[in-house]
């Protein structure tokens, strides 16, 4: 996919879970709550047009790391193709 020109950013850092956050988790809406759904990740308030995110899968475990891929993916999308502070 080709990516437009972004001023806005994601990069690995620390959230507090404490202060204004997303959780991003994964899986099935068609048999699952989604509170039992897997916690993959910590999305922060955007400073200077980057967001802070904190992930709580780890990429280098084999069955993690798909999850982890698909939800770079998805904070691409919104986060830097969609952009803006509320995407």
């Amino acid at each position: 996919m080709k990516r437009k020109s972004s001023t806005w950013a994601w990069r690995e850092g620390e959230v507090d879970p404490q202060k204004e956050h997303i959780e991003l988790r994964y899986g099935n809406a068609a048999d699952t709550p989604y509170e039992k759904w897997d916690p993959v990740s910590l999305i922060g308030k955007p400073e200077n047009n980057i967001f802070p995110v904190k992930w709580l899968m780890d990429p280098l475990i084999q069955a993690q790391r798909d999850i982890v891929n698909k939800a770079r993916r998805e904070l691409d999308l919104y986060l830097l193709e969609v952009g803006g502070p509320d995407p």
